[in-house]
């Protein structure tokens, strides 16, 4: 299972497939698996890459809670730059696109293309309100597994 150091965290990934480079980047809470039945078809064309965000899947928690869509941004940047990735696609779903969206803003030379699924720019109160409670839980060291 490879993992990468970034940030001061370890972020869990797979590659798949051989081409341009495609990130699909998940939601709040999703995990690489959610991606198999896209990952099994988009890597006849491309090199897939599939990660965990940080506090999801295999992916480390923050020591000091650290989430931001900036810092799922600059994890993704540091991924990239591990698996030595100057630009690639992206398609990303929900919080997926956020970040997405912000690598558009900060490193824009990286996004060749992307493909937001769900996105949005103002997120409602009861989502708020959700994520709200989720950080909670993830931030209040209760172990995961």
């Amino acid at each position: 299972m490879p993992f990468v150091k970034a940030n001061d965290i370890s972020i869990y990934y797979e590659t798949h497939g051989e081409g341009d480079p495609l990130l699909l980047v998940g939601g709040f809470t999703q995990n690489s698996f959610y991606w198999i039945e896209l990952t099994d078809l988009f890597s006849k064309h491309f090199q897939v890459i599939v990660f965990d965000n940080r506090g999801a899947g295999q992916t480390e928690s923050p020591p000091e809670g650290g989430y931001s869509i900036k810092m799922f941004a600059e994890d993704t940047a540091a991924l990239m730059d591990a698996l030595h990735i100057e630009s690639a696609h992206f398609i990303g779903e929900s919080m997926g696109t956020l970040i997405i969206q912000q690598l558009c803003l900060d490193h824009r030379d990286r996004v060749k293309k992307a493909v937001l699924c769900g996105p949005f720019a103002k997120c409602p109160a009861i989502a708020l309100h959700n994520l709200h409670m989720q950080l909670q839980l993830l931030t209040s060291g209760v172990d995961r597994k």
